[in-house]
């Protein structure tokens, strides 16, 4: 190793400033190798302080520049590792050192390099002013947003009764009064839901959700619905996709009653095949709960196939295919089923997306149903018109207003569960 005794340090210098200028205009892989034929002129483990330690950090540091604008972020942390174990006193170099750590996805690191150059007295304002800009924006914080929703719903059916008037149960024909006949109502919907987000590293992240919606129809309380809502989600990258484990309870209650909870979990494997094309293999567990029916009790297993296809920029079509085997104490409630759903988003406008898309759901039971004589066989469907308008042209980007329309319908060969629902809404969602 060479020593500064026997080094002519102006020479030495002369080829730093002769680098620098090839880092200045991109010429990175000229600058590195000019660099890396450079002598050690100082160990800057004895910790003088000299013109000789001052040359060889200059050294360390634009080689962690050149190797940086290589892409080479693995041996650029290296050596800005080095200036910065050896000269505390210098902001420029944790700055980069935050980003190459950054951008290599190590965030813990990333972010103790922030902090402590946030905490240098010798950082100016401007800097200063970037650094927490930096790190508001930072990939590794955790991200979190607060939707409120309000507005008016119109259902045709809030007690989601048969269309027939009678129907035979045991021998007998039962006809439908007033009470049993559907019933139409406004109601006043509300809700809360908080999304969040955490990038573990590079490779891995965490989502999760929380959400709460209700329903209050004006005059048929009895009818009125509460949903609470709870997810949470582990993604991480692996053979040019992604794949995610999910679990998630929801709780249903009618007119103030619990009608029914959901424990689910999933595992989903996303490949992305081509730029515009997603196709997701998806593996789902279920267990439904009926309060004081524990005969209807259900555990579904689910897998599904998901096709999304961009067509342009603004046009997207999406189409799910999956298979139910669903178990339940009494089989009158155990049944096999698919799932064919099909859609169409289309931003007409930035601040305008139309949407459309369409359910198919036939399911069969296993066994006769008490009283009906019949194993039964339905037959669901569900169409959905929306468009969704965002207010940024007015400056409310976080303002947006939802109109649509849901119809639903269920055939089945008893006629006690054949019925048909639509709803009309208008819905205020606010961002935070």
């Amino acid at each position: 190793m060479a020593s500064s005794s026997t080094v002519n340090l102006i020479e030495v210098n002369n080829k730093i400033n002769l680098a620098l200028k090839g880092i200045k205009n991109k010429q990175y892989a000229q600058a590195c190798a000019q660099l890396l034929n450079l002598p050690v002129v100082s160990d800057l483990s004895a910790g003088k302080k000299d013109k000789a330690r001052q040359l060889q950090l200059n050294i360390y540091y634009s080689m962690g520049q050149c190797h940086a604008g290589l892409g080479l972020y693995t041996q650029a942390k290296n050596y800005f590792e080095k200036v910065v174990n050896a000269d505390k006193s210098q902001p420029r170099p944790f700055l980069d050192l935050a980003l190459t750590y950054q951008y290599l996805g190590e965030f813990e690191q990333a972010n103790k390099q922030y902090d402590d150059l946030l905490a240098m007295p010798t950082l100016n304002q401007t800097v200063r002013n970037k650094v927490e800009t930096i790190v508001d924006n930072s990939p590794y914080a955790l991200k979190y947003f607060v939707d409120f929703s309000t507005g008016v719903l119109v259902d045709s059916n809030v007690n989601n009764a048969p269309t027939v008037d009678s129907f035979i149960i045991y021998d007998e024909e039962f006809i439908l009064n007033e009470d049993n006949q559907p019933i139409s109502a406004m109601g006043i919907n509300a809700g809360v839901k908080l999304r969040f987000s955490k990038l573990w590293d590079r490779y891995s992240s965490w989502s999760g959700m929380a959400n709460v919606t209700t329903t209050a129809f004006m005059g048929n309380e009895d009818h009125s619905v509460t949903v609470f809502d709870l997810s949470g989600s582990y993604h991480r990258k692996m053979w040019g996709g992604e794949y995610s484990i999910s679990s998630r309870y929801a709780n249903v209650s009618i007119g103030g009653s619990p009608l029914l909870s959901l424990i689910g979990f999933d595992v989903t494997l996303a490949m992305i095949t081509h730029k515009n094309l997603r196709i997701l293999g998806k593996m789902g567990y279920q267990m439904y709960g009926y309060s004081g029916e524990s005969t209807r009790d259900l555990t579904e297993i689910k897998p599904e196939l998901i096709v999304n296809y961009q067509i342009y920029d603004g046009l997207l079509l999406f189409s799910k295919l999956g298979y139910s085997l669903a178990s339940a104490e009494n089989s009158a409630y155990s049944f096999t089923g698919a799932t064919i759903d099909l859609g169409v988003n289309y931003a007409f406008q930035p601040e305008l997306l139309l949407s459309a898309s369409y359910k198919l759901n036939p399911n069969t039971y296993d066994s006769e149903l008490a009283g009906f004589g019949k194993v039964r066989t339905d037959t669901r469907t569900h169409y959905n018109l929306e468009a969704s308008y965002n207010f940024k042209n007015f400056s409310w980007q976080r303002v947006t207003i939802d109109v649509g329309i849901d119809m639903f319908a269920a055939t089945s060969n008893i006629e006690a569960f054949s019925n048909e629902r639509s709803q009309m809404y208008l819905l205020f969602r606010f961002t935070l």
